[in-house]
């Protein structure tokens, strides 16, 4: 199966199948009522060894009538596939991708008059062809007709392959895809527009061979072991944005002082990759930041050192993620994969890296496997070669 990204058409229209027939567009959007679009661009990333479809889905109702959404479906190109679809979401599945306007889950896929929720799908694929793929949503409104709405999704580039931030390991690779309010849910609206800048970061945090990240409690933060550890370049780049001149807080959990969601990313570097790919480096230590502003570097240079500025409920560790502009907040998160990596175990929950004990093994992966051209799987624990 090919490893490429996937660009979803902007919007369509929930049509009752009474008025599919002889209605343009306009016509059908007003008749129906209810409107769904992409965030941004679908994409396809490899992880564990499997295919993820990774977007969101914006549905709203702009009709004065209820309406519940019944189950999402990913179609293949063949005809087989509307009787055997590719994946079915409904239910409890169904439930668990939805929030809110306020960024909460939705507690129910039933839409009152103007009322939206954003689908957040990151979602495994069946081994085959990625060519000709739909995604199709069906929802019934209080009569019982039911509607539906169809969006192809044509095939695009490959996510960029990224070298590694750090050297050597372990490094637990923090993240969780489902969790309901964790980066990859984390949306900020800018001039009336949606940004989850955060939908594929990383919170990587240095391990001992035991699985501790240090010493227990906060007041350990500054004996803890990935501290001023190198961050390293990526790839070849231009340096385009930083902040430095934050304070570590090794012995508190926040700031005493009020602070904006600005202020999360602490002492941070933005490194432009390419038109609509930068990477962002956060947490770093203060004063450890060495390219200046507008600098080129190669890949594997060291650029700063692993810290705990900004705000976080984490000990030290470096926040990496990539996305479409050099804003911090109001730019979309891009996916990567990592060019390699030996696999040594995972965690079953994100909050186990920094509990102390030590990772399980995975048992699709022999410790130590090579793994290449792959995004780490939520919580695993690695080590990079370098």
């Amino acid at each position: 199966m090919n490893r490429r990204q996937l660009l979803l058409h902007s919007t369509a229209t929930i049509l009752l199948p009474s008025a599919l027939s002889g209605l343009s567009p306009h016509a059908a959007a007003a008749s129906s009522g209810l409107e769904i679009a992409a965030l941004d661009r679908f994409a396809r990333v490899r992880m564990s060894r499997q295919d993820f479809l990774v977007g969101e889905l914006s549905v709203r109702n702009t009709s004065a009538e209820a309406l519940a959404l019944r189950r999402l479906l990913l179609l293949g190109s063949d005809a087989a596939s509307e009787a055997r679809p590719l994946v079915t979401v409904v239910g409890d599945a169904l439930q668990a991708l939805a929030n809110g306007p306020d960024g909460r889950p939705a507690r129910l896929l039933l839409l009152g008059a103007s009322e939206q929720v954003l689908l957040h799908l990151w979602q495994a694929l069946p081994a085959g062809d990625d060519a000709g793929l739909a995604l199709r949503l069906e929802a019934v409104r209080g009569d019982g007709s039911t509607g539906m709405a169809a969006l192809a999704i044509p095939a695009a580039e490959p996510p960029l392959q990224l070298g590694p931030p750090l050297r050597g390991g372990p490094w637990a690779a923090v993240f969780d895809p489902w969790l309901a309010q964790g980066h990859r849910r984390s949306a900020f609206v800018h001039e009336g527009q949606r940004f989850i800048p955060a939908r594929f970061a990383i919170d990587w945090i240095r391990l001992d061979a035991g699985g501790r990240p240090g010493p227990a409690g906060p007041a350990g933060y500054a004996q803890w072991h990935g501290l001023d550890s190198e961050v390293l370049a990526v790839a070849d780049g231009e340096i385009v944005a930083l902040r430095d001149g934050r304070e570590d807080l090794l012995n508190a959990q926040r700031p005493a002082r009020p602070w904006s969601h600005d202020d999360v990313a602490g002492n941070y570097l933005c490194l432009q990759l390419a038109d609509h790919r930068y990477v962002f480096y956060e947490h770093l230590r203060q004063d450890s930041i060495t390219p200046q502003l507008g600098q080129r570097v190669r890949a594997g240079q060291p650029l700063a050192r692993v810290g705990r500025s900004g705000i976080n409920s984490s000990g030290p560790h470096l926040h990496l993620h990539m996305a479409d502009r050099p804003a911090l907040l109001h730019a979309q998160g891009q996916p990567f994969v990592l060019s390699a990596f030996r696999q040594l175990g995972t965690y079953a929950k994100m909050d186990q890296a920094e509990s102390g004990r030590l990772w399980i093994a995975d048992p699709a992966a022999p410790a130590g496997q090579l793994v290449s051209g792959e995004l780490p799987a939520p919580n695993a624990v690695l080590r990079f070669e370098c």
